[in-house]
This record gives structure tokens, C-alpha cells and sequence, in this order.
């Protein structure tokens, strides 16, 4: 690796606080070898913190709690996901089986599972999305919990954060979405 190429990964590795990498062996139509680096970022989800989780929902134990920052933590590392989901989510689980191909090689689809786990862990009615859908999906999903202004946990896609607050406040500030 040349000192210019060196630096410009420490300055990637700086920006998004150093991402595991991934190197795979290509070969091109000339037979010759090249390494194609996929670059993984290891934060998961942006989640509240267990506390907030047990303040916002009454009927939240701590354990589940914990287990929501844990399906966040390992949204990123599909392993670990698949795993997790594996041995603590059999209604997840049963969920992922019903697909026709795995969701855990796809960014998209882990969330979803991540999503689905987590509607299944505060008891609410599925996951929804918020917002106009484009290809890669809405902007906001939300855990249905009932009604419009009900406490929820709420999934921003561009900032990859789950946080809690009601999906009606966000409807009423984006009119054009009707």
C-alpha cells in the first residue's frame, strides 16, 4: 500500500472511528489479482440508553431493555445478528425463516430484522413506515404502539438512530408528505 493510499485510510478510519474491514481477493479479465476492501461500520443502531427505554416504556423490563441496545449494538455485524436472533427472538426468527433469502447480507434487511425483534420486545403491533418511500425505503419506520401520539421508538434512516417520541409530531412537521 503506498504512503498516499495509507493516508487517506487513516483519514476514512479517523472520520468513522476505525470500521472493521473486510478484504476480499478479486481477479480481473487479465488473471491478474487485485484486494477490494469493504469497509463495516462496527456502531450499529444509535439507541436510548436502557434507562430511557424503561422511563418511556412503564411496562419495559430492564432485561428488555438491554436486549434492545444489544439487537442495536449488533445491527452492523450480521454473525452476531443472525445469532442473536437465533437463540433469543424464536418469533423473529420464525420471521426470517418465512423470507425467501437470508436478510442478514443486506444493511436493509437487518434492520428490518433488528426492527421486527424490537416491536416484538415492547409488545407493540408491527413495524411501519413514515414518510414517502423511495428505493432504498421510508426515511422514518416506527413501532406502531396504538395511536398517533403514543410513546414509540422511532428508526431515522440517514442518521442510523432509534429514538422515542410519537410519529404523529413528525407527520405534522413534514406536510408535504399527504
Amino acid at each position: 500500500m503506498s504512503r498516499k493510499e495509507k493516508s487517506l485510510d487513516e483519514l476514512y478510519d479517523k472520520a468513522l472511528g476505525k470500521p472493521k474491514e473486510r478484504s476480499t481477493i478479486h481477479g480481473t479479465s487479465a488473471g491478474q489479482k487485485r484486494e477490494v476492501r469493504e469497509w463495516k461500520p462496527r456502531h450499529g443502531i444509535t439507541c436510548p440508553s436502557a434507562k430511557s427505554l424503561t422511563a418511556a416504556f412503564r411496562d419495559l423490563s430492564s432485561k428488555d431493555a438491554n436486549a434492545i441496545r444489544k439487537l442495536c449494538k449488533v445491527a452492523d455485524d450480521d454473525p452476531d445478528l443472525e445469532e442473536l436472533i437465533d437463540e433469543k427472538h424464536p418469533k423473529t426468527e420464525a420471521y426470517v425463516q418465512q423470507m425467501h433469502s437470508s436478510p442478514y447480507n443486506s444493511r436493509m434487511w437487518r434492520r428490518t430484522v433488528v426492527l421486527h425483534a424490537i416491536n416484538n420486545l415492547v409488545d407493540g403491533h408491527g413495524v411501519e413506515p413514515l414518510g414517502p418511500v423511495a428505493m432504498s425505503g421510508p426515511p422514518y419506520e416506527y413501532i406502531n404502539m396504538g395511536d398517533t401520539y403514543d410513546t414509540t421508538l422511532i428508526y431515522k434512516k440517514d442518521s442510523d438512530r432509534l429514538s422515542i417520541g410519537n410519529w404523529g409530531d413528525i407527520a405534522e412537521r413534514h406536510p408535504e408528505w399527504e
